[in-house]
């Protein structure tokens, strides 16, 4: 048995509300920036004449500080904008042998793709860890130097939290009455989620009873008292967030999210470091009353210790993903060989007319490669070839057993070469597995192609409804005017008869994914068109604008299946707000049902 879990499969230093996915999509262009601005750097460098390519370099970087301030990410955006300014500086001394800011600059460059990274990897944002280039470049170019706060959005709609975990008490541990407390919040909630804002009072906002009123404070009420016992930040941010909260009445669809993971939290359901802890504390925040600003001073002391910085800053200086990846390779060419080598000479040994056979030379790699592991701090690997290669000495014709035993050696050093790859590659799985002798490398390319079938079914299933809705399709027209069936695999009809059974082996087959929220909706959807658009082989919905409405809601299902998979295809963060999309759509399609 195998599990598969995307990084970081330990609990997070930090957590951030920051929009990974963004960054994930502008992660090529960034690099092409870099790239050419090292180019440009380099060409200025040796000759003097290249200078306005640096001016070229200023307006990528101009416009690569805009983008990164509308993602809201803090220090990258003042580090585009430092090394903007540095190139113009460059440009207007004309002075190609200034080495101090020519070396600052290179070093910017290559800080800037490793913070990149950096964040990807962990998934949080560290703003200070860029402050000391920043202020080398502007400090060589004569210009203030910043300070930490200057680098944190003041406006609080992107929150980086130090350690989650220490900023949640569960309410067991305060010694007070989950059950009431958990009943009084949810009276409240069930108000929020349910007023609509089809009736609004004189001001605007819904208009809502008494009763109601009751519910909500009880609902503040209730993370009052929690607050009132505990420090941490998680429960300060609630009560200022259910502070008031009919005046903000309706709520969007993030907003109810957010209400209905902090009725989890009641329970203790989902872990501290989950991303909507940033979210609820950036919501509470923004809201203006006298616990949001207690809220705000209690951030500001929010920071990680030295030492946590220096952990940080080990994935900034560290190995990164290129090196890691080039490692990766040698050493599985390297184990390759080995495999090659001894299959060759156990060959050999097996003719008719025995031969000596010496594993001399393999030993010898086998050492080496247990050196090279050493070096890469993966002792128990390298332990475990140092002790195959001392069984190999002692070889003369090895048994079955004694190959095998080889063999799965050979797979936990490839194993483990595929990990520490991986622990350096943003969005890659972390394979935990329960028996070492499974080779991940084989796992992964039978995930890989798993996954792109199921992709492949969900665009045949599109095809075959936009090819069912199409009034001018070859098969409905052969069908108006009498002619002979055509061949049932083109006949539309019969393709949408095939969709529920082939939307329940797609669901199955995501299963081995560990996309459980996609097969599910996939099984509730399969279970819709079963009841509600076939019966006895027949088609029962029309082609009209009713049934095109239903079928854009099939398609919402599908699409967002298909971005799970494509996300977990291009190692890109799997996010929810597709799902959600999907769920809202079948919520729909079964309320028509009912």
């Amino acid at each position: 048995m195998t599990a598969a879990h995307t990084q970081p499969a330990t609990q997070a230093i930090s957590v951030t509300n920051f929009d990974l996915n963004s960054l994930y999509l502008l992660r090529p262009e960034i690099k092409t920036t870099l790239r050419v601005a090292e180019q440009h750097l380099t060409e200025f460098y040796d000759d003097i004449e290249q200078a306005p390519l640096l001016l070229d370099s200023v307006a990528s970087f101009q416009q690569l500080t805009a983008v990164l301030e509308l993602i809201d990410l803090s220090g990258a955006s003042q580090l585009t904008k430092a090394i903007a300014q540095a190139l113009q500086h460059l440009y207007e001394q004309g002075n190609n042998q200034n080495k101090p800011l020519i070396l600052s600059l290179s070093q910017a460059v290559m800080i800037l793709e490793r913070y990149i990274e950096f964040v990807l990897l962990q998934e949080t944002v560290e703003p200070s860890l860029l402050l000391p280039i920043i202020n080398q470049l502007l400090q060589l170019i004569g210009q203030s130097t910043l300070a930490k706060n200057d680098l944190i959005s003041d406006d609080f709609s992107q929150i980086t939290l130090a350690n989650p975990a220490q900023n949640f008490q569960s309410i067991t541990e305060l010694g007070l009455d989950q059950s009431l407390l958990a009943t009084a919040y949810r009276s409240g909630l069930a108000v929020a989620l349910s007023v609509k804002a089809d009736v609004p009072n004189h001001t605007g906002q819904p208009q809502l009873t008494n009763d109601q009123l009751q519910k909500l404070d009880a609902m503040f009420q209730a993370c009052h008292r929690v607050a009132q016992k505990s420090s941490s930040l998680f429960w300060q941010a609630a009560q200022a967030a259910t502070k008031d909260l009919a005046k903000i009445l309706p709520l969007n669809e993030a907003q109810k999210r957010l209400f209905i993971f902090l009725d989890q939290q009641f329970h203790n359901y989902l872990p501290a470091d989950d991303q909507r802890f940033a979210d609820l504390v950036s919501f509470a925040c923004l809201q203006s009353n006298e616990w949001a600003v207690q809220l705000k001073q209690s951030l500001e002391h929010n920071q990680l210790d030295k030492a946590q910085l220096n952990q940080f800053a080990h994935f900034m200086y560290g190995p990164d993903q290129k090196i890691a990846t080039q490692l990766n390779e040698l050493l599985q060419q390297e184990i390759s060989d080995i495999k090659v080598e001894v299959h060759a000479l156990v060959n050999d040994g097996s003719q008719s007319e025995p031969v000596d056979v010496s594993f001399d030379d393999i030993n010898h790699k086998l050492l080496a490669l247990a050196s090279t592991f050493d070096l890469l701090k993966l002792a128990p690997v390298a332990n475990t070839l140092r002790q195959s290669a001392q069984q190999l000495s002692q070889w003369q014709q090895p048994s079955d057993q004694q190959l095998d035993s080889f063999l799965a050696d050979l797979i936990q050093a490839e194993n483990a070469a595929i990990r520490m790859s991986n622990a350096h590659t943003p969005g890659a799985q972390a394979w935990q597995l329960n028996n070492a002798s499974i080779s991940i490398h084989q796992l992964q390319s039978a995930y890989q192609d798993l996954t792109e079938q199921c992709r492949q079914l969900l665009r045949r299933l599109e095809r075959s409804i936009s090819d069912y809705l199409d009034p001018i399709n070859p098969a409905h027209q052969a069908n108006v005017l009498g002619a002979e069936e055509t061949d049932g695999s083109q006949y539309p009809d019969e393709l949408l008869h095939q969709i529920p059974q082939t939307l329940k082996q797609v669901a199955g087959a995501i299963r081995f994914l560990e996309l459980t929220d996609a097969a599910n909706i996939l099984n509730h959807l399969a279970l819709y068109l079963e009841d509600t658009f076939y019966q006895d082989g027949q088609t029962l919905i029309k082609r009209d604008a009713h049934s095109y409405a239903q079928f854009a809601k099939v398609a919402d299902v599908l699409l967002a299946v298909d971005h799970q998979l494509s996300a977990r295809q291009q190692q890109h963060p799997l996010g929810k707000h597709a799902l959600h999309v999907g769920n809202s759509s079948l919520y729909q399609l079964l309320s028509l049902a009912a």
